[in-house]
């Protein structure tokens, strides 16, 4: 089957499946976007299947990847969001546009409800069209309220609008309802979860000799992490050894959160690591006792999966939107209220005080994640979606 994806690709993370000289470029590009699409090129590829995978990223010129199976094209993209917004990405979908339309795809598969949507929706293919969604429109605007979100959400309006004849997936049950009540949209997203982006063979770090959290986030609000920082501190006061290792934009040594954390008294074992590349990261999961992940809303969860392959015990949201799902209602993590700072510390206290329950959910976290989440049973998902969406076409052309 030839797929045609649509979405943030890195091609870092595709290096292995391009030739010599295109794998040699890509390893120079950035390794953290769009890891969930990504992930996914990679487990079709993995299957046996041809891939067309076109891209934009705000500032990057026109750049194109080519393996045996795999052409990823990364069009032109402005630097301006301004601009971009302005005209709904219209100069870049039209570039995608024309990069879907050299290609004789079987399908055509869109991630985010937004330009990559649009684009899909709008080519004169004669080939099915799917969209997943991965985020809530609604919900990003509320917790991030400014013009170009504005602008996103008008967006995505229009994407619900026109997308009638596509057919609708969503990464987790959670993101599939909150889809269809803030859209109106009476019908119901088949379920595509992300899969777990990690790959044996990536150096992994052995445990602390000493309790160690951390968490995988950035510093909005949604993710929460001024409550993890008060909980914490309540935990170091049972735990002195405690540490707290904080990884993501806005969560530098210098950044504001940083700041306010010194005046509250509050930064006591906390390390500010900021922005960290893949193999940092998996190395941080992999250290730690427990990822304790504090957001408020999660469409999915991808650090969540990351740190139950690694073993690694994770404590989420009871209410944060997919984590509970994520996290299989509790048996494959621990989870409580992130909103209560004494929730939140009076779990990560009984964890870290407890080597059989860190041990235990370590074991369940692992198999859980392996075989909801696991790369080939994704794929398989993903494959089969594919197959009806094409005997439904070609019933309807027929």
């Amino acid at each position: 089957m030839h797929i045609g994806i649509l979405a943030p690709i890195g091609p870092h993370g595709l290096k292995q499946y391009l030739c010599e000289a295109d794998a040699v470029r890509a390893s120079s590009n950035s390794d953290a976007y769009g890891t969930a699409p990504t992930a996914l090129v990679g487990a079709l590829l993995d299957a046996g299947h041809t891939v067309t995978a076109v891209s934009h990223r705000r500032g990057h010129s026109r750049e194109v990847f080519s393996g045996e199976r795999l052409t990823l094209v990364q069009v032109e993209s402005r630097s301006s969001r301004r601009a971009q917004a302005f005209d709904m990405w219209q100069a870049e979908r039209r570039l995608m546009a024309k990069e879907i339309l050299r290609t004789d795809v079987d399908v055509v598969h869109a991630h985010w409800t937004y330009e990559w949507a649009l684009t899909a929706i709008e080519l004169e293919v004669d080939c099915p069209v799917g969209i997943t969604i991965r985020d809530a429109p609604l919900t990003v605007l509320r917790h991030n309220f400014n013009v170009y979100r504005l602008m996103r959400t008008a967006l995505a309006v229009r994407v619900r609008i026109s997308s009638g004849k596509a057919s609708l997936f969503a990464n987790s049950p959670y993101m599939a309802s909150a889809w269809s009540k803030q859209m109106f949209d009476r019908r119901v997203p088949a379920i595509l979860p992300n899969m777990s982006p990690f790959v044996i063979g990536n150096p992994v770090v052995e445990r602390a000799s000493h309790p160690v959290v951390v968490e995988v986030a950035d510093a909005g609000n949604r993710k929460n992490i001024k409550t993890l920082l008060e909980a914490f501190a309540m935990v170091r006061n049972v735990i002195e050894s405690v540490e707290l290792r904080l990884l993501g934009p806005g969560l530098e040594d210098d950044s504001p959160l940083a700041s306010w954390a010194r005046d509250a008294n509050l930064d006591g074992g906390v390390t500010f690591l900021g922005i960290c590349n893949r193999t940092d990261t998996i190395n941080e999961l992999s250290y730690a006792w427990v990822h304790a992940h504090a957001a408020l809303e999660e469409s999915f969860g991808n650090t969540l999966v990351e740190a139950m392959e690694l073993g690694t015990p994770v404590l989420g949201g009871q209410s944060s939107g997919a984590v509970p799902w994520v996290l299989n209602g509790g048996g494959a993590g621990r989870l409580t209220d992130v909103a209560s700072p004494d929730s939140l510390s009076a779990d990560l206290v009984d964890l870290l005080s407890r080597p059989d329950e860190l041990t235990r959910l370590s074991r369940s976290g692992t198999e859980h994640v392996r075989s909801a989440f696991g790369p080939a049973t994704v794929a398989k998902l993903h494959i089969r979606a594919y197959e009806l969406m094409i005997e439904s076409h070609r019933g309807v052309s027929l």
